[in-house]
């Protein structure tokens, strides 16, 4: 797909209903805390584990526990205006790049998690399909960047 070579698409120039690859800066409306102590952030992608031994005895290995993805809702903003990210985009949002944060749960050391997260400054380039607000949880008035039919919102970070 080679996205940092193409050329982005004004945001203030998105036709609706098309696809576009708008590249700006991460503002937040509202933040969410990376677990654990983490830092604030506008999404995260966190994956838990447990060291113990595997499925069929053996050798102690990290095994997963679980995961979870948050998104807060966010808005992209170049010199010509700004489109939003919606909440409802966290489990399609596909993220090359970004920033990391790890390290114990709990005190026994037999924890620990991975975050995987996006902060409000960062400078982006996203992929997707370009939609009108429907209304809830969205500004009214702005367009909104979602997911692709069936696919994900790429997002690149530069």
């Amino acid at each position: 797909m080679f996205l940092r070579f193409r050329r982005p698409t004004p945001a203030a120039e998105v036709a609706e209903g098309a696809a576009a690859i708008v590249e700006g800066q991460i503002t937040a409306k509202t933040e969410l805390a990376v677990p654990e102590g983490g830092p604030r952030c506008v999404w995260y992608d966190a994956l838990y584990e447990a060291f113990g031994s595997g499925s069929r005895g053996g050798r102690l290995l990290w095994m997963p526990e679980r995961a979870e993805t948050k998104c807060a809702g966010f808005f992209v903003e170049d010199a010509s205006g700004k489109v939003w990210v919606p909440e409802d985009a966290a489990p399609h949002l596909d993220v090359r790049g970004g920033r990391r944060a790890g390290g114990p749960v709990g005190k026994d050391g037999r924890k620990r998690y991975v975050a995987h997260y996006l902060q409000a400054g960062d400078t982006v380039r996203l992929h997707g399909q370009v939609g009108r607000a429907t209304g809830r949880k969205e500004p009214p008035g702005v367009r909104v960047l979602r997911p692709f039919e069936g696919g994900k919102l790429v997002v690149l970070v530069r």
